[in-house]
């Protein structure tokens, strides 16, 4: 089950998540895509590996499965409107902010 950002989060990156949500609709979206990772709590992201700048703690992550016959185009089409997409084995990592930025700009604790 995915784990929605609660209030708190979703307060903190309301701009940048409405701009990343949008941008992620100016792009052919498959419907056989399927999300499999949103928000993580930092407990979470730690259990499952993440990074400690990891978007998902923020709500500006998602991991996606597609068939791979649709990767390339989703991908290239994603990467036109500014969304990070990084294929990894088994997903495809989606985030908002160039890595180490989200720190950068205070979203996380100094």
């Amino acid at each position: 089950m995915i784990q929605l950002p609660p209030r708190s989060v979703l307060v903190h990156v309301w701009p940048e998540l409405v701009d990343f949500i949008g941008n992620l609709g100016r792009v052919w979206w498959p419907s056989s895509t399927a999300i499999t990772s949103w928000y993580r709590d930092p407990s979470h992201n730690r259990a499952v590996g993440g990074s400690p700048d990891s978007q998902h703690q923020l709500g500006l992550a998602f991991d996606i499965v597609l068939p791979e016959l649709e990767l390339q185009g989703t991908v290239q089409q994603l990467r036109s409107v500014g969304i990070i997409s990084v294929v990894e084995s088994d997903h495809v990592h989606l985030q908002f902010f160039p890595a180490g930025r989200a720190r950068e700009l205070g979203y996380f604790d100094a």
